[in-house]
């Protein structure tokens, strides 16, 4: 039963992935044509990593589809990210060690794009990566588009015994430096500046600080979102023993019934920038338990027999650290995740209750079920579940390495849990 249900959670999962991936998510924003005219409606917003070629666009959620390129419109809107059509210079230099060469020369080639305006203003500063990871930044100089200019390359200083060194034309920081050349007090830090978004971008906004004047546009700085949750739920649990000792067989022989028990804690939902968060690092503080008893019997004849009585009861605090993907079907949120569960246990009960009798009258002792306990618990943690708005609910299944330290025994705890949520 428990099995099929562990199925039933993974098809549906499967079931319900590819649809979604093929759905089309329409944001509002706007599009300014060649004209100068300003169209409102929603753009298809996928969260681009490198640039797009094209975008989607329909003046109502349920309107017809248009495809707009970098030719057909001046800029657009969405997401409160701005991109500008523009017909550029790239540098198809490739950045990795492994593929430098020898020459100072830059490969350029035009190609028409979507530049993403990380500052637009008095002094504009815009962003394009390509499909292949590489970055460029332009600066805009009387309604033209000029590229920043950096190149990686190999060089040898045979005087100082020194190959294949790799060395830099930093030509972008003159231009910066010409560019931004009303307040001379960034030179400093334009000098030292990274070719890299953040180092661009906090340049740009000292300029406009220095300057006492507001962009047009600024692009945020992406920042990790943290939501707290509480949950609160049923468990289902397992125990299980396997072992080649025969003297074990008290333990590995029986079949425990599961357990059903209270679970619950807090959550701390840590949601990554890009992709429209997407993904998010999920980390729980659960309490959970379990208690089970199980019966054993050794029977060789009515005069010689040996039987056991076994009671377990463990709680666990376990911090839970789960990877999540979520996607949205019109106002609902489906999510999986999957990770590991730490926990320490506390334990209640560990009792065994043995009665012998061999040929004469029956002898009954007490003891522990487990001679030796690890109180530390791992485990590995699935979870299919969903949400709206405040509240979510989640079928999980976790599979932990039990509490028994006896090299010749090995234990197993299988749990199911119904979990329900609140989220500030």
């Amino acid at each position: 039963m428990r099995t099929l249900l562990l199925l039933t959670v993974l098809l549906l999962i499967s079931s319900l992935i590819p649809p979604v991936y093929g759905q089309k998510t329409f944001d509002p924003g706007y599009v300014v044509g060649l004209q100068g005219d300003t169209v409102k409606g929603y753009i298809n917003y996928r969260d681009w990593t490198a640039a797009p070629k094209q975008i989607i666009f329909r003046e109502s959620l349920n309107g017809a589809d248009v495809v707009y390129t970098a030719l057909d419109i001046r800029s657009f809107l969405v997401d409160e990210k701005f991109y500008a059509g523009a017909i550029v210079q790239v540098d198809r230099t490739p950045t990795r060690i492994s593929e430098l060469s020898y020459s100072p020369e830059y490969n350029f080639v035009a190609d028409t794009v979507f530049l993403e305006g990380l500052m637009v203003g008095e002094r504009s500063l815009f962003y394009y990566r390509d499909k292949d990871g590489l970055d460029h930044f332009y600066i805009q100089k009387e309604g033209n588009y000029l590229l920043l200019l950096f190149k990686k390359y190999f060089k040898d200083s045979p005087s100082q015994n020194i190959n294949r060194a790799v060395v830099s034309d930093n030509a972008y920081i003159s231009q910066l430096i010409n560019y931004l050349d009303e307040c001379p007090g960034l030179h400093s830090r334009i000098t030292k500046a990274n070719y890299n978004l953040n180092s661009m971008l906090d340049l740009f906004k000292g300029y406009y600080d220095c300057r006492n004047l507001d962009a047009m546009h600024q692009r945020q700085k992406e920042k990790i979102k943290a939501k707290f949750g509480l949950l609160a739920g049923v468990s289902n649990t397992k125990l299980s023993f396997s072992s080649n000792e025969t003297a074990l067989d008290y333990l590995s022989k029986v079949n425990y019934p599961s357990s059903y028990s209270f679970t619950g804690g807090a959550s701390l939902d840590l949601i990554l920038p890009r992709n429209k968060g997407k993904w998010s690092i999920n980390n729980e503080l659960l309490y959970s338990s379990y208690s089970t008893d199980g019966n054993w019997e050794e029977y060789r004849s009515p005069e010689s027999y040996t039987k056991s009585e076994m009671s377990f009861a463990f709680s666990y605090i376990k911090l839970i650290n789960m990877l999540r993907y979520r996607f949205n079907i019109d106002k609902v949120s489906l999510y999986v995740n999957g990770g590991m569960a730490n926990g320490l246990g506390n334990e209640k009960k560990n009792y065994r209750k043995t009665e012998r009798k061999t040929y004469s009258d029956p002898q009954i002792s007490e003891s522990k079920a487990l001679t030796s306990v690890r109180n530390y618990e791992q485990g590995l943690v699935l979870g299919l579940g969903s949400a709206i708005d405040k509240f979510s609910a989640e079928l999980r299944y976790e599979s932990g390495n039990g509490m028994s330290r006896i090299l010749a025994l090995k234990s197993g705890v299988t749990r199911f849990s119904l979990l329900l949520g609140y989220r500030f």
